[in-house]
């Protein structure tokens, strides 16, 4: 859809939906007193496309930051 993100890197504050949800790992958990989840994002590199993984945690009632991404 369009509003789910091109690309996000550590830092990059979003709306939940806009993250694409990790199928194998969909609960949240808590990291450091927040709320967190994980998610995967992918991007050319070269010629190819890779997909990542990433830890995203709220930070506001509807905005979630992107604090890791592998």
């Amino acid at each position: 859809d369009l509003l789910t993100l091109r690309s996000s890197n550590p830092g990059t504050v979003a709306e939940l939906s806009q993250f694409r949800p990790h199928p194998e790992y969909p609960k949240r958990f808590w990291h450091n007193g927040a709320q967190c989840r994980m998610f995967l994002d992918s991007a050319w590199t070269g010629r190819d496309i890779r997909t990542y993984q990433g830890v995203i945690c709220q930070v506001q009632d509807s905005k979630w930051v992107v604090v890791d991404k592998f």
